[in-house]
């Protein structure tokens, strides 16, 4: 799985000190790397910081250079295969290439705040309203379950090797409302169904999709049905998400 690790000595002080860490605080670090990050993370004295690095080599080069540490606790692990212990706060400098899955993670978890970096691209998702062109799944998932804020856009030669696209550093404040306080699972899947069909209108979308109860839904959702799906708000993709049936 590839990195590109964050080697700017700003931006390591500016994601640890966003956290707000203080010393009664366990943090969770998503690939340790070279331990630049967690290095600056541990100037505020945690009181635990967990480290993933799935790989073995980093890993065993991590474990030299905290062996003094009796607060940092390495895990050669894959983070999103792990149980992951409780925790207040995550900073992290993970692969952009499981961004979503790090991102249903975290919200799972439910820290106090995640300070990560992301693609801009896909940061810019994750808070798009309706009808804008980064309007998605993930947007609608944001809206219910955290207050998504993008601090600021990242030179790429902060980084090593130097990413493609441009990087956004994001904050990540999960809301007080739990994945079973809302069906998460027939939402999830009404909104990867209607989306596939972003810029038709709800009537065409629906006939389209594989929903079984298409009458249904058309007669109960009438007021709606002339919009096209990158237009329907939050909650009207709740609404639907609790009549549709697959």
């Amino acid at each position: 799985m590839g990195q590109n690790f964050a080697l700017d000595e700003k931006l390591l002080e500016l994601m640890s000190r966003e956290a707000q860490i203080t010393n009664e605080d366990e943090v969770v670090e998503i690939g340790g790397g070279m331990g630049f990050l967690s290095e600056k993370i541990l100037e505020f004295n945690p009181k635990k910081l967990y480290i993933y690095e799935p790989d073995k080599k980093l890993f065993n080069f991590l474990l030299n250079k905290f062996k003094d540490r009796s607060n940092v606790v390495l895990m050669n692990e894959d983070y999103l295969r792990s149980q992951t212990p409780n925790h207040q706060v995550n900073v992290s400098n993970p692969p952009f290439s499981i961004s979503s899955k790090i991102f249903l993670k975290v919200l799972r978890e439910h820290p106090r705040v995640a300070i990560l970096t992301f693609q801009k691209e896909f940061a810019n998702r994750l808070v798009a309203k309706p009808g804008t062109q980064s309007y998605g799944r993930l947007s609608v998932i944001s809206y219910f379950f955290a207050e998504v804020s993008i601090i600021k856009t990242i030179n790429r030669l902060s980084f090593f090797p130097p990413p493609k696209v441009d990087i956004a550093l994001v904050r990540i404040t999960p809301k007080n409302k739990s994945f079973e306080s809302v069906d998460f699972r027939t939402l999830e899947c009404t909104l990867k169904e209607l989306f596939k069909y972003r810029l038709k209108l709800l009537k065409k979308a629906i006939r389209f999709s594989n929903i079984k109860n298409k009458e249904e839904v058309t007669k109960s959702f009438q007021e709606i049905m002339e919009k096209r799906v990158f237009q329907l708000t939050p909650e009207e993709f709740l609404g639907l998400s609790k009549v549709i049936r697959f």
